[in-house]
């Protein structure tokens, strides 16, 4: 019988969704927006506990259009205490533009409630992308759904979410 190492606690201590998020883009994928045809990337926000998936799709990789797919996630499903992402430039712009915000915040009521319920950005080694595999595993399931999609790209950019939640279904 093989031994195998034991998971990182954070992923086996049960937890709220999304406490513990991973995220990663994907793409580009094919949209018809505007244009007749169109690209846009994939934003996969994986919650660690659970496996579970929250998709956003972004027109870019700037870290403003990230920021913006951020805040929508938390929007949805909350503020997470922890966030892992890969070495991107974009995900490295945004936490040092997050820090910069809520040091820079006004009242001393919304620095209390941030502070005390910030988000702690951590990295992955740089050129270890088996340390990001929990996540990065949901990208090429959510890569090879969309490869079986007719047609072969999304509707508009606010159909999306809805288009993609039936070939990820069982």
């Amino acid at each position: 019988m093989q031994i195998e190492a034991p998971l990182p606690l954070e992923r086996v201590v049960p937890s709220a969704p999304f406490t513990i998020t991973g995220i990663d883009f994907a793409g580009p994928v094919n949209i018809r927006c505007w244009k007749p045809r169109d690209t846009a990337y994939i934003a996969l926000f994986t919650c660690a506990t659970s496996r579970a998936l929250h998709i956003e799709l972004v027109s870019d990789l700037t870290t403003n259009k990230f920021l913006l797919a951020l805040q929508r996630f938390v929007g949805r499903r909350g503020l997470p205490n922890t966030i892992y992402t890969d070495n991107a430039t974009t995900f490295h712009a945004a936490n040092k533009e997050l820090i910069l915000l809520w040091q820079t915040l006004s009242s001393a009521k919304t620095q209390q409630y941030y502070a005390q319920n910030g988000i702690t950005w951590r990295f992955i080694a740089s050129r270890a992308a088996w340390l990001g595999g929990w996540w990065e595993r949901l990208i090429g399931i959510v890569k090879q759904c969309l490869r079986k999609e007719q047609p072969p790209y999304w509707t508009t950019k606010q159909d999306t979410p809805l288009n993609l939640l039936p070939p990820l279904l069982p």
